[in-house]
């Protein structure tokens, strides 16, 4: 059997020795291979150094950029959109463009944000809460998962523990169904009305995949919505 072309977002990082690089980190790389699929990396398509760059003061997208994403994201049967400090306009084209072409998509911590206000002049909101949604505790805080969602099937529980490690939240899904929320109510996860696989989580399910059970289904329901 054919395995899924996963295309994975790149992430403008710069080296210990002020390297500007697109990187993939290496826990989303080996969820993907573990969960039976072929991992490549989605590049920006602009001809800058994104490091040095402020994202709302760059020139827009021309359209043959456009269509350098559109090339590079037509080749691949799934998308993971990864978390990330910082929203570029080719994050929400990308966003859009697979949104609008019912294609599997995975968003995770600033991915589903993007899938949240990738159309919208919607601003993040801080989080101020009991609950720390920044932390380096392995498991952080419970999220409590809706009946009758696809997440809450794929997962076989009605709430579990995660990690956390965003400083802003969403307030509205865009469209798309709410299907878990902490404590707070804050919102932890969305998923797609339709029978495509689109699903965002707001923790990082990609950091715990060998220990945890969950996080091992939500991949594994990805990589198996191509087969």
């Amino acid at each position: 059997m054919k395995k899924p072309l996963i295309g994975i977002i790149a992430r403008c990082e710069l080296s210990e020795t002020k390297m500007n690089l697109n990187v993939v980190h290496e826990a989303e790389r080996i969820a993907i291979l573990k969960s039976g699929g072929i991992p490549i990396l989605i590049l920006p398509p602009q001809s800058v150094e994104y490091n040095s760059e402020v994202p709302r003061e760059m020139k827009r997208l021309s359209e043959e950029e456009k269509e350098i994403l559109q090339t590079q994201i037509d080749m691949c049967d799934g998308i993971l959109m990864p978390g990330g400090d910082k929203m570029y306009e080719y994050d929400r084209y990308v966003t859009e463009y697979v949104i609008q072409s019912k294609k599997p998509l995975l968003g995770i911590c600033m991915g589903m944000q993007l899938m949240c206000t990738y159309n919208k002049k919607i601003t993040l909101e801080a989080n101020a809460s009991k609950i720390c949604h920044f932390s380096k505790k392995k498991k952080a805080h419970i999220v409590y998962l809706k009946e009758h969602s696809k997440l809450r099937y794929l997962c076989r529980k009605d709430h579990f523990a995660v990690n956390s490690r965003h400083h802003r939240h969403v307030v509205d899904a865009n469209g798309f169904r709410v299907v878990a929320r902490a404590e707070d109510g804050v919102i932890e996860a969305i998923e797609g009305t339709e029978d495509v696989f689109q699903l965002g989580v707001q923790w990082h399910p990609e950091l715990d995949y060998e220990q945890s059970e969950e996080s091992r289904q939500i991949f594994l329901a990805f990589i198996n919505s191509m087969l």
